[in-house]
């Protein structure tokens, strides 16, 4: 049964979590003096559950290890900082082969931030470009506080490891690092490998990027098996996503009737929500207005590549004055031209579904 600790985070009460993190956060544990079975009864999972690498948890189980590993062993950020020094990309799965497929640095940040919940959902992730500077904001303030400083460690440990791998021998592309924390013992070590002074004690968690690094290319880029691996990251994103949320029935209104063209405000009246009482809720799960909104333009727009119509009317429906313009946005969505994805996926539809448009849907 949850714990009645948990029931108020909505992070713990809308998403499932795949397996692998709390499995690494148990042989953390085990290696640091915990009993295996004690974590096992902590995360309510059996030894069978564990070992299943399908399996999925919901988030309090991971928050109620964590908490149960800062309460027996300290040091909170520094054990987060050494569980997050033992992730790389491939620890990621399909979020890692996807963020490695990236064209160059942009793309690559923009996609980890719309699919961070596949790979590290528990903090949020936010790409802001503040003028010429790019930052990175990492959302916390809906998880336990007990818990945060653990996961703030582990995530910076785990960003700095990513950087490594795709661009080894390079600078590092952080500039500034602001944490909405005090200071921790461990801190030091994050800002040796950074090589920057952590500022603590502010209202946000930011990370501000070099400009530079954005734009550098990476020697394995595959936009085709970028668009593959976001399919299947929407795929395990929807599956995951607990019954009831509102990020559902924003994409469910959305679908409805063309009401994709509706502003933010007017879906949250729809709802009879308050902007304010929608922006909070969609920040607990994870997401926002406009990655919701692009969800649904992305589904729609792919919809009717594959049934035949062309770009100029897909643009012009989707509320685009140039085709080139939605050409563009396309491309930032899935990594390839809307040309190219047609090519590409257009003939396989057709030989599954000869006498209808795509997704099973009648041309009208």
């Amino acid at each position: 049964m949850k714990p009645q600790a948990h029931s108020s985070h909505s992070v713990a009460d809308r998403y499932r979590l795949g397996i692998a993190g709390l499995r690494q956060l148990i042989a953390y544990a085990v290696a640091h003096g915990l009993e295996k079975d004690v974590c096992l009864r902590e995360a309510a999972v059996t030894a069978m559950q564990l070992a299943d690498p399908d399996a999925e948890i919901e988030a309090w189980q991971e928050l109620k290890l964590i908490q149960k590993i800062c309460e027996t062993l300290g040091q909170d950020f520094t054990r987060g900082f050494d569980v997050g020094l033992e992730q790389h990309l491939s620890s990621l799965g399909i979020l890692g082969l996807g963020i490695m497929s990236a064209a160059n640095g942009r793309q690559a940040a923009e996609w980890s931030a719309r699919f961070t919940q596949v790979g590290f959902p528990l903090v949020r992730y936010q790409l802001k470009m503040n003028g010429v500077s790019p930052v990175v904001e990492m959302l916390h303030d809906h998880l336990p506080p007990a818990v945060t400083a653990f996961l703030i460690g582990r995530d910076l440990a785990m960003v700095y490891n990513i950087h490594q791998d795709l661009l080894s021998g390079h600078p590092i592309g952080v500039s500034a690092i602001e944490l909405a924390l005090p200071w921790h013992s461990g801190m030091e070590r994050a800002e040796s490998l950074y090589g920057c002074e952590l500022q603590v004690g502010k209202s946000t968690t930011r990370l501000f990027l070099r400009p530079d690094i954005l734009q550098l290319g990476f020697s394995q880029a595959n936009a085709f098996t970028q668009a593959q691996c976001e399919r299947r990251c929407q795929e395990t994103i929807d599956r995951r996503r607990l019954p009831g949320s509102l990020t559902d029935e924003i994409r469910s209104f959305l679908q409805q009737n063309g009401n994709w063209r509706c502003s933010f405000r007017q879906a949250a009246v729809a709802l009879n929500l308050s902007e304010r009482s929608a922006r909070r809720r969609l920040r607990e799960e994870g997401t926002g207005w406009r990655q919701v909104r692009e969800t649904v333009l992305i589904e729609y727009a792919r919809e009717r590549l594959l049934s035949g119509e062309g770009i100029p009317q897909v643009a012009d429906e989707l509320g685009y004055t140039e085709a080139s313009s939605f050409s563009h946005a396309f491309k930032r969505w899935t990594g390839l031209s809307p040309a190219q994805f047609c090519q590409n996926y257009g003939e396989r539809v057709r030989a599954f579904s000869p006498a209808t448009g795509a997704l099973g849907h009648s041309r009208a």
